[in-house]
């Protein structure tokens, strides 16, 4: 057994009605709450109504934040983090799927702090201190599990380039997963987001800073997207499979908070940056493919061991067979969806 550490102070509040309790948890936190979402649109406008009338009945003063996009940029932290201080707001509400909920964390930063959040990446001298604003997360995808992490991905465009403020301070005090609010994911979103849950516990699975703990909860992550993943796709009411899909994306998540990424989201960030109009999924399913193959010959018992969730045949095979199969499955998988 090798020595580890596993840190997660985040409330996971799971199941489906949950949401009906953000006015308590919110209320719990401060008075003054900035919402953040995407702009109102047919399929999420009864969320967000629920959202701001359960705040309302708890007695929270809202400002509500809509002008989230897909890969947010700096910019739009700002927008948000303007709105935060003239509303003076005491907690940041994050609405929706990784852009969302990566937005609001951005804003609790930058709206206590100097500068903007980009002053504030992973890699920089100066980080969050407590003045940031304390961040709850309701999630309506399952896919970037960023209701329990420390991670904040934001864009800069004038850069063209996509990183990360990564800091304890900035994990949401409380993720809500309620499954129902998934209901209306759109197929090729829940394929997109679907296939990050996969490549987030699989890339803690295989990450040297993994441990026993997250090799277990990435495991179980892998077994239940590949369960369930076609389902949720092609069934977006069916509950049983949005259910297992959104603990699946809660248990990738926790995984990535304590042991990390790996290659393809190097990669797929970038692309991410450059073009930010490509969706992460879709970033990372491109490069799969290739980085299996490049890699699969490292660890082989550990590609083995994901191998054989996919095809149980593989049991009867030695570990070096077993662990190329992951890569030819992807590219013939990349080949069929084409």
């Amino acid at each position: 057994m090798k020595d580890f550490n596993y840190f997660q102070p985040t409330d996971i509040r799971f199941g489906k009605g949950r949401v009906h309790e953000i006015g308590n948890i919110v209320a719990g936190l401060g008075k003054r709450c900035l919402v953040v979402t995407v702009p109102v649109f047919p399929a999420m406008a009864p969320i967000f109504e629920t959202v701001l009338s359960e705040l309302k009945s708890a007695g929270v003063e809202t400002a509500h934040f809509d002008g989230v996009q897909p890969n947010p940029t700096t910019d739009v932290v700002t927008k948000g983090s303007e709105m935060a201080r003239a509303h003076e707001a005491d907690v940041v509400l994050g609405v929706g799927g990784g852009s969302s909920m990566d937005t609001a964390k951005a804003i609790a930063v930058e709206a206590t702090h100097d500068g903007t959040a980009w002053d504030y990446l992973f890699f920089r001298d100066t980080q969050p201190t407590e003045k940031t604003l304390p961040v709850v997360a309701v999630t309506t995808t399952s896919g970037t599990g960023s209701q329990v992490t420390q991670v904040a991905v934001v864009t800069n465009t004038r850069e063209k380039n996509k990183s990360a403020i990564y800091h304890p301070r900035i994990y949401p005090r409380v993720a809500v997963v309620d499954p129902e609010l998934m209901r209306t994911v759109p197929e090729h979103v829940t394929a997109s987001t679907g296939f990050d849950v996969f490549a987030h516990a699989f890339e803690s699975y295989i990450n040297p800073g993994g441990s026993p703990y997250t090799d277990l909860l990435a495991l179980e992550a892998i077994r239940l997207v590949i369960a369930h993943l076609p389902d949720a796709v092609r069934e977006g009411e069916n509950m049983d499979a949005r259910s297992h899909m959104a603990w699946a994306d809660t248990l990738a998540g926790l995984c990535i908070a304590n042991a990390g990424v790996t290659l393809p989201h190097g990669i797929g960030m970038a692309v991410s940056g450059i073009y930010p109009h490509v969706m992460h999924g879709e970033s990372l399913a491109v490069v799969y493919p290739a980085i299996m193959r490049y890699t699969h010959h490292t660890a082989p018992k550990k590609f083995a061991q994901v191998g054989r969730i996919f095809e149980p045949s593989l049991n009867d095979v030695d570990d070096e067979a077993a662990a190329a199969e992951p890569a030819i499955w992807w590219k013939d998988s990349l080949g069929k969806s084409e």
